[in-house]
Parts: C-alpha cells; sequence; structure tokens
C-alpha cells in the first residue's frame, strides 16, 4: 500500500515539474466541469424554400414504436433516441432512409411539450419551433443528407402553420453550420452549456442551460 502511494506521489510530481502547476490544474477542472457553446439558427418559414438536387432516393418518415424498441439494442446514436422517447415522452423522431437503411435521425421540439425537452436551449413561442439533436449516420455524411432532411421537415412545420424554425449547433461543429446555412437559416444568438462531471453523468443531455440572447424579429 505505501509502495503504491509513494509511486503515485512520484508520479504526481513528474506530471507538476513537465507540465507546470496552469497545466495539470486546466486538465484537472476540464474533469469537473465543461462549457459548451452552441450557435442559434433560426429560418423564416414564410421564406422560400430552398431547391435541392436530389441525387439519390430518400425518404422521411417519422419514427415507429417498434422502431424505437429496437432502437434499445442497436450501437450509437440508436439508444439515445429511445431514452428520449421513454424517459421524456416524445415522439417527433423522424428519420432519413436511403434503400431501406437509416440515414439520418433528428427530432422536432414542440412549443407545447417544452417542459419535456431533454435539452433545454429553446425558449419556444407559440408560433416558434425547433430540430434538435440531428446526427448523420458516419457513411452517409458528405452527401447532402443534412440539406435534404431538413428541408423536407421545414416544408413540414411550415404546413402546421409555424412561423420560424430554430436549430442550436455546437460552435466546433462547422459542417453543420454550413449545411444549415445553406438551406437558409441564419446565425441569430448562442446559448451555453455548463455540465459538472460530465464524464460521471450517462445523460448526454444533461447540464445547466445557460440561454443567451437571441434575435427577436
Amino acid at each position: 500500500m505505501m509502495a503504491n502511494l509513494k509511486r503515485k506521489l512520484h508520479t504526481a510530481r513528474e506530471v507538476f515539474r513537465k507540465e507546470g502547476f496552469s497545466t495539470v490544474l486546466r486538465e484537472s477542472m476540464r474533469k469537473v466541469g465543461v462549457v459548451e457553446t452552441y450557435l442559434a439558427y433560426r429560418f423564416d418559414l414564410r421564406s422560400p424554400l430552398p431547391d435541392l438536387v436530389e441525387e439519390f432516393p430518400l425518404s422521411v418518415r417519422q419514427a415507429t414504436e417498434a422502431e424505437f424498441d429496437l432502437f434499445r439494442t442497436m450501437s450509437h446514436p440508436f439508444p439515445r433516441q429511445a431514452e428520449v422517447r421513454y424517459k421524456f415522452g416524445l415522439d417527433q423522431c423522424y428519420l432519413g432512409v436511403v434503400e431501406g437503411e437509416i440515414a439520418f435521425v433528428t427530432w422536432i421540439y414542440y412549443p407545447h411539450e417544452r417542459d419535456r425537452h431533454p435539452t433545454r436551449f429553446c425558449r419556444l413561442r407559440k408560433d416558434e419551433v425547433a430540430i434538435a439533436n440531428s446526427i448523420t449516420l458516419p457513411q452517409f455524411r458528405g452527401k447532402g443528407v443534412y440539406r435534404r432532411i431538413n428541408r423536407a421537415l421545414l416544408e413540414k412545420l411550415r404546413n402546421e402553420g409555424y412561423r420560424y424554425c430554430y436549430a442550436y449547433i455546437e460552435a466546433d461543429n462547422i459542417l453543420s453550420q454550413r449545411g444549415i446555412i445553406k438551406i437558409g437559416f441564419k446565425q441569430v444568438g448562442r446559448s451555453w452549456r455548463i455540465r459538472l462531471f460530465h464524464h460521471y453523468r450517462k445523460d448526454p443531455g444533461a447540464g445547466i442551460y445557460i440561454q443567451g440572447p437571441r434575435s427577436r424579429p
């Protein structure tokens, strides 16, 4: 036991000597908590929807209850979709399907369900809605799937009578930002999430949300 303690103390001393106190402190703080920045984008549903080239067949549909059950047994990112369904009681999960294979997963957050949203970036008014937690499966990235599915969902939301659609994207996710700008979304603000002891939190949506300034019409 004493030998193990001495070994740990020696290792700690070597780390301090090589890295310096500030580096060690910074790395330690990262394990305690992180601050994540998200950019807010908005699409005015009265605006014309973009014309996109359909390079391959792709369908968009809502996930079924049978699929949510199946998601529990599948690999990332599908268990999270089942968790949102059964833990939070939401069901507005939409799938992009290419030749029978799921290529894309996303959720629509409606204002009347805001108290159940697993992520709390959006303060939605009655005429506002959000597209959230969008994931393109790795083998389908770079093929325009993200833009085509979001375009289809924007048309759906326009037909339902909503005026604005929001999306919140990580500040370092440049590819998704480029994709959503090409559809016609405009950056209007930002929000932050503080995650304490995030290495030990099983819920990826857990954290303290700070809703930053967001432009209003």
